[in-house]
């Protein structure tokens, strides 16, 4: 099997996963963040979503626009955090397949990650590699960080194709990102 067959049947094993969890895609306004080659957004659309894609890989993003597998005028050629901003909230379901984000910008994902679904929103992040899942010496496993950005948050293992242990981590009603300031008169003038 080549690498395109084994990126489908990987697209509709998601898919799988989201009904497990009751998430139902017909009429959603989706993010697929880092989609690849497009196959789990193709999937989404074909469960009757409207999809929007961020993907910063140039190769991976023009295959997935050259195969008609995500709509070119709901796709993104960049990150997360250059997504226009109009888009921020508007988003029924955000979902992360192969979470790969640096360690360096996994807090501020998880926080934008939050912040662009809508506030009844879900998002789902699916997991291979164990540093993600478990956390090691260095590094903060995963859940934690939806937990930090997430009011409910709950994780489902999975074999997935026989090539090992696979989690999905949902978390749903996120929690309010911007901080509320008190101005205190200290009696000094500045």
């Amino acid at each position: 099997m080549d690498i395109y067959e084994t990126k489908k049947q990987i697209a509709n094993e998601n898919a799988r996963a989201l009904r497990e969890f009751n998430i139902i895609l017909k009429g959603k306004k989706v993010l697929d963040i880092g989609f690849g080659l497009g196959y789990n957004s193709d999937v989404m659309r074909k469960l009757g979503a409207e999809v929007y894609g961020v993907e910063p890989d140039k190769e991976a993003f023009d295959f997935a626009i050259s195969q008609q597998l995500i709509d070119s005028r709901n796709a993104f050629n960049s990150t997360l955090q250059d997504m226009p901003q109009e888009l921020f909230g508007t988003f029924d379901l955000a979902t992360i397949f192969l979470y790969n984000i640096s360690f360096s910008e996994r807090e501020n994902v998880m926080q934008l990650l939050a912040k662009s679904i809508k506030p009844t929103g879900t998002t789902i992040i699916g997991l291979y590699d164990d540093i993600y899942i478990n956390g090691d010496s260095y590094t903060e496993p995963v859940s934690n960080l939806v937990r930090k950005n997430f009011n409910s948050v709950s994780c489902k293992k999975a074999n997935y194709l026989n090539i090992g242990n696979r989690m999905f981590i949902v978390g749903t009603e996120p929690k309010t990102l911007q901080k509320n300031y008190i101005e205190v008169d200290d009696g000094w003038d500045r």
